[in-house]
């Protein structure tokens, strides 16, 4: 099963990078780049395919969607190629060969370390390449993606649980909208490819972006932030994975699988507003990433829209840092020169809070920012998890913490890179704001995010990478110089033992300075403080993924059963809380209830609250005998009979939705002896009936 794994990666990886990198290379972009911005337009034109697709009925799957890319790629490369063998190259500014072989080892050693480290962690805690959440989130996940290959339509206007026809028509929830699809798109290639389960398709689809987009994106960053710092590059490879708040923690949380992807490519967008901006760009090169800059922000919009404003929020430092240094063109000297850069900074600092501000009344916006999530720390609790980085985690991560204050250090001696811990402490502002406070200024500064302090941890891990990678290159250059007694450049044996000290303590540090074998179940609350946050999150991956405490492993046998004797295309109704919610997401039974939400509050049709709150008199009321009529349904399931939802049991066979059983009356309280029904399977608390009263 984990050959099937690594080869729906690879074939994620061809889909996501190859088309956009042959494009590149057609315009000249030199290997490296074109790998690493490669998804940026991958993803833009995958969207633009499957909304034509679906807009001329055409079926969409792995051939269609890649082979078009693919074409043009080849013929842009090729044309490109060709006329430009008598033109230099650009390679973030630099023409020489020498820079070209760097970035080439450079971003193989980000992906080196990418697979190594994800090969680790995926294949530990999944256990089973095909073992699958049982989260509120990822019934969604796992039925978009079966959606989209059974009805060969991936707009992202389209992503439904009831996408084809004959499921469309019998929905309780109709209604729909827009939803960014870009993770969803490489997971279904997958399956439309290789016919790889689908909750091998979700994990290999996370591995991708991962072990590979991220490192790449990284890179990216990196390179175009640290010219002429290479150590500093460098160590960026290393220290990418490191943080257990992203991608790890995020990865476990929801999950948010679509969000976590974006948050993979963030960086690319943020490295090309810095190229635009940067000192020493030419013309040609900062429209060049303008452009790339306007499509780069289409691509994060079209993986998940709140990566944006991550964008932003990184770059808002860097954006005053520069108006400041804009001041510098009015040629003064002395103190006007240094009140005038107050002056502009201060200026785009109140244009960037009017504009904050704006955006945050948007009536588009405002089910997003409204969204609340209360307070899950004191506030002196929440400072203590930010400093020593374990966020939500409750656990610490000492050993990149003190990396991490190294490099914010070193950037108040070196303050072209001040922005960056500027940055890092406003996303940790937020998340402390966030996580320990509830009202309006909760809102104002963690809104775009739902309040949802796992994504804004996550933010404040993507903008420490950097300054730890500043921290890892300052200390090795410092044992390197204690090693040879040098102020200047120390040797290569010194350089070598300090970089080598210093990778083995960053790894130790991380995954090793806790014992990832002692249990403990993430459901309950354990005071953790003092514990490794990456073995925290390893081990709540771990059980998340191999614990089958909702659709239980009798269940699934049951169900196996059960889908042995329903005819073809039979609608079953069911209780979607009681696990259910799985039958068609992972194994295509035909399920009524999908979703899990939002019942009773409008937009359910008549039938649906009928059945759900009647099913049990429908041998007496012929309103509930017509609705299931109108449904077409001939059976209903009942996975969990006689049991309720308990919130303060940990063995509750449940989802946390479950909490008004009396929205699922009519179904809860059918029996073996009420009238209209006829046992077809039994087996301990679960239940096939047939719906005999609708036969006259």
């Amino acid at each position: 099963m984990w050959g099937l794994f690594f080869a729906a990666a690879f074939a994620g990886a061809l889909f996501l990078f190859v088309p956009g990198a042959l494009v590149f290379a057609g315009l000249r972009m030199h290997v490296a780049s074109a790998v690493a911005f490669a998804p940026l337009l991958g993803i833009p034109a995958t969207i633009a395919l499957c909304l034509a697709y679906a807009a001329l009925g055409i079926n969409t799957n792995w051939a269609t969607i890649f082979f078009p890319q693919l074409v043009v790629g080849l013929i842009i490369c090729i044309v490109g190629r060709v006329r430009a063998r008598d033109l230099p190259r650009r390679r973030f500014g630099e023409r020489s060969r020498e820079a070209c072989r760097f970035d080439l080892c450079a971003l193989a050693l980000y992906l080196l370390v990418g697979i190594v480290v994800s090969v680790g962690m995926f294949a530990s805690f999944l256990g089973d390449p095909s073992n699958y959440m049982q989260e509120y989130d990822n019934v969604s996940h796992l039925g978009s993606i079966r959606c989209f290959v059974e009805t060969g339509n991936w707009s992202p206007f389209s992503t439904s649980l009831y996408a084809g026809a004959a499921d469309a028509a019998i929905n309780p929830l109709p209604g729909g909208g827009f939803y960014p699809t870009a993770w969803y798109n490489v997971a279904a290639f997958m399956v439309s490819l290789l016919d790889v389960p689908i909750p091998l398709s979700e994990n290999a689809a996370n591995f991708v972006f991962v072990a590979l987009a991220l490192p790449a994106s990284m890179f990216a960053f990196m390179r175009i932030v640290f010219q002429e710092r290479r150590d500093i590059v460098c160590w960026g490879a290393a220290c990418a994975p490191m943080f257990s708040a992203f991608p790890w923690m995020l990865l476990a949380w929801g999950p948010l699988f679509p969000n976590t992807s974006a948050y993979c490519l963030l960086p690319l967008v943020a490295a090309l507003f810095v190229a635009i901006l940067r000192t020493g760009g030419s013309r040609r090169e900062r429209i060049c990433a303008g452009a790339l800059f306007v499509i780069g922000v289409i691509a994060l919009a079209l993986a998940q829209p709140n990566a944006v404003f991550v964008v932003a929020v990184w770059l808002i430092p860097f954006c005053i840092y520069r108006a400041a240094i804009a001041a510098d063109l009015l040629r003064r000297e002395g103190a006007a020169k240094w009140w005038l850069r107050i002056l502009f900074a201060t200026v785009a600092a109140i244009l960037i809070c009017v504009i904050w501000w704006v955006v945050y009344h948007l009536p588009f916006l405002s089910a997003v920012v409204e969204h609340s999530w209360g307070a899950a720390q004191y506030p002196l609790e929440a400072v203590l998890h930010t400093l020593m980085l374990g966020f939500m985690d409750d656990g610490v991560q000492l050993v990149l913490m003190v990396f991490v204050f190294v490099g914010m250090f070193w950037t108040l001696k070196e303050r072209r890179w001040l922005w960056l811990s500027a940055s890092y402490v406003l996303a940790c502002g937020m998340f402390i704001v966030g996580v320990s406070t509830s009202g309006r200024l909760q809102h104002l500064l963690t809104g775009f995010w739902y309040t949802d302090y796992y994504r804004v941890a996550a933010m404040a891990a993507i903008f420490g990478i950097p300054l730890a990678a500043m921290g890892v290159a300052l200390v090795a250059r410092t044992i390197a110089r204690l090693l040879s007694r040098s102020r200047d450049k120390a040797p290569a044996w010194a350089t070598s033992i300090a970089c080598a000290l210093c990778a083995f303590v960053l790894v130790w540090g991380t995954f090793f300075l806790d014992d990832p074998r002692a249990d403990i179940n993430p459901s309950s609350e354990v005071p953790n403080m003092g514990r490794g946050a990456m073995t925290l999150v390893w081990q709540r991956l771990s059980w998340q993924n191999n614990v089958d405490y909702i659709y239980t492993t009798a269940e699934k046998e049951f169900v196996a059963e059960v889908e042995q004797i329903l005819p073809e295309d039979a609608v079953v109704i069911n209780n979607p809380n009681d696990g259910s919610c799985f039958c068609y997401v992972v194994d295509g039974m035909r399920t009524y209830y999908r979703y899990l939400r939002t019942y009773g509050e409008g937009g359910e049709t008549e039938d649906s609250a009928l059945i759900r709150s009647r099913l049990d008199s429908i041998s007496y009321d012929n309103r509930v005998k017509e609705a299931v009529e109108n449904v077409g349904a001939e059976y209903l399931l009942l996975l969990d009979q006689g049991r309720w939802y308990n919130p303060s049991d940990p063995d509750s066979n449940f989802f946390f939705t479950y909490d008004d059983n009396s929205l699922w009356a009519g179904i809860d309280y059918v029996r073996d002896s009420t009238p209209g029904f006829e046992v077809v399977l039994a087996r301990d608390d679960m239940r096939l009936y047939r719906i005999t009263a609708i036969d006259d």
